[in-house]
C-alpha cells in the first residue's frame, strides 16, 4: 500500500493495548491546534494522546492512499491480494 512499511502503522504506541488500537476510527485521529491527536477508547474512559510528527506523516499518507473516510475503521484488513483495504476493522485475533 503506497510503499509504507507495514509495521509503521500496525504497532500500537507504548502502553496502548492492541484491542484499543484496532478499534480506532478515522475520526479518532484529529487536529487539535497545530498537532494531531488520537482519541483512545479504553476501559477507563477516553484519552487523547498527542501524535509524534513522524507518525502524523505516516497516518496522513496512509489515510489518503487507502481512501479512508469519516466513520470507517482507521486500521482495516486487506483484501486477499493485499492491494486494498476492505472497510472491516482489523481482527483482534491476529
Amino acid at each position: 500500500m503506497g510503499g509504507l512499511p507495514e509495521n509503521a502503522v500496525l504497532h500500537p504506541p507504548h502502553g496502548v493495548q492492541f484491542a484499543t488500537h484496532a478499534k480506532l476510527k478515522v475520526d479518532d485521529y484529529y487536529h487539535n491546534g497545530a498537532r494531531r491527536r488520537l482519541r483512545l477508547h479504553e476501559k477507563g474512559g477516553k484519552y487523547d494522546m498527542p501524535v509524534h510528527h513522524l507518525l502524523e506523516q505516516i497516518l496522513d499518507e496512509y489515510i489518503v492512499v487507502a481512501g479512508l473516510r469519516s466513520g470507517q475503521p482507521l486500521f482495516q484488513s486487506l483484501n486477499s491480494l493485499g492491494t486494498a483495504v476492505t472497510g472491516r476493522a482489523l481482527n483482534l485475533n491476529v
